[in-house]
């Protein structure tokens, strides 16, 4: 309803910014450092212990980590990374708590030559990378995103560049129309190669360095681009839906002004970032525009982010899948097929696609009103859930990229179909 003129003043909801000259510590009553939600003051220390208080109950109340758990954990140099890092490391040698019982190492993946970058600038960025992962004790792998359609990823410890791949990714990106489909495509390829990695280096669970911020704009988002089945994983502490290795967020309750205030609190700098939306617009694509949208509202209203990833935390998704369902080539997520007596939003799309476009079939009016005789209920097996196949529907020749992933998909079931059969005799 209206409430104009009603005495509801939506202004009130609204909370007002505390000067942080004006205000104390609210655990130890010191001079406050930080001010976060407008409200919550803190000293850098008690920022610090809070910090690493929230970040080890979320891994505590979990309890998926067990001693001696091989962890890779995604490093992608942004502020979320380099805490999560710090974080890890601090967890790891630990002198007066507990210490972390399992064992970390990084995962660096070159994308440069999507965003743009020349040879010399990531070399440079993977030299920085490999320094700062030595100054904190942990083993990095160091891949590029042209690996994503090679049956077994290579993996080095410095930059290793295929020209031919390169050139093959750099022509896949080129075919894609709008700047919304490339972020996703990047995305899931991203994906895909952790999980491939993970899978070839015999790794038990993955890390990444999302926090609520990046939950609650992929919450939006991904409603937007058609994977609202999907968000139930993307945006919960654990997605457990990729060929037994779960992917774990242990930022989630963090958000980006955590992150920030955390590096600044203990002196870790970093390096400029390059991604696909550098210096472009806000409107150019659906993800930058709903991270503006976002981070307006989250300025007025600082429970906007955790309104919005808490409440998709919440949400379930349906577990009652069948033999028949099908497993996505791109993303690997698991493909719904409905009933023929049932009808869902995406089938109710495709039907209305079907009735729009010319009849080709001269023989369907002898299906007499008889539906399963027509050409529009002869499906396709599908190969691509509804949010990939958006992404295929804005490239311009998207048969090559179709065809690499079906290459790459069967031989990467081949080979874990043949590792099953010997792991008798595999030594461990």
């Amino acid at each position: 309803m209206c409430s104009v003129d009603d005495g509801d003043d939506g202004g009130i909801l609204m909370v007002p910014k505390t000067l942080l000259t004006e205000k104390a510590c609210r655990s130890c009553d010191n001079a406050a450092s930080v001010v976060l939600r407008k409200k919550d003051a803190y000293c850098r220390s008690c920022f610090l212990n809070s910090s690493v208080h929230k970040f080890r109950a979320t891994l505590g109340k979990s309890k998926m980590l067990k001693a001696g758990d091989k962890v890779l954990s995604v490093f992608t140099r942004s502020h979320s990374s380099m805490a999560l890092l710090h974080l890890l490391h601090s967890g790891l040698n630990e002198e007066k708590n507990k210490r972390l019982v399992f064992n970390v190492d990084l995962l660096y993946i070159d994308d440069g030559m999507v965003t743009g970058q020349d040879i010399t600038s990531r070399e440079r960025n993977v030299e920085e990378v490999v320094c700062l992962a030595k100054s904190f004790d942990f083993n990095i792998l160091i891949t590029t995103l042209s690996e994503v359609f090679s049956q077994s990823p290579k993996v080095a410890q410095s930059l290793s560049v295929d020209d031919k791949r390169e050139d093959e990714l750099k022509m896949l990106f080129k075919n894609v129309t709008t700047m919304t489909a490339k972020e996703d495509l990047l995305y899931q390829l991203r994906q895909k190669l952790v999980l491939s990695v993970a899978e070839v280096m015999d790794y038990g669970k993955v890390f990444t360095d999302e926090v609520g911020t990046d939950l609650a704009v992929k919450l939006l988002v991904g409603i937007s681009l058609g994977r609202g089945d999907q968000i139930s994983s993307e945006v919960g502490f654990c997605d457990d839906r990729h060929r037994k290795i779960p992917i774990l967020r242990p930022l989630k309750d963090f958000t980006h002004k955590e992150m920030v205030f955390y590096n600044v609190f203990n002196g870790i700098e970093l390096a400029d970032l390059t991604s696909l939306t550098t210096m472009c617009p806000t409107d150019v694509s659906i993800r930058k525009t709903t991270e503006a949208f976002l981070s307006g509202l989250q300025e007025e209203f600082p429970s906007t982010v955790y309104t919005i990833f808490r409440t998709g935390d919440k949400l379930k998704a349906e577990s009652s899948y069948t033999e028949k369902d099908k497993i996505c080539t791109l993303c690997d997520r698991l493909i719904k097929i409905t009933p023929e007596e049932n009808c869902d939003a995406v089938e109710a799309l495709n039907f209305s696609k079907q009735v729009s476009e010319p009849r080709t079939d001269e023989n369907d009016h002898e299906a007499q009103g008889n539906c399963k005789g027509c050409s529009c209920s002869k499906k396709a097996n599908p190969v691509f859930c509804y949010g990939c196949s958006l992404i295929l529907k804005d490239m311009d020749n998207s048969e090559d990229f179709k065809f690499r992933l079906f290459e790459t998909a069967v031989k990467r079931r081949n080979f874990e179909s043949m590792r099953e059969q010997i792991s008798e005799f595999l030594i461990k």
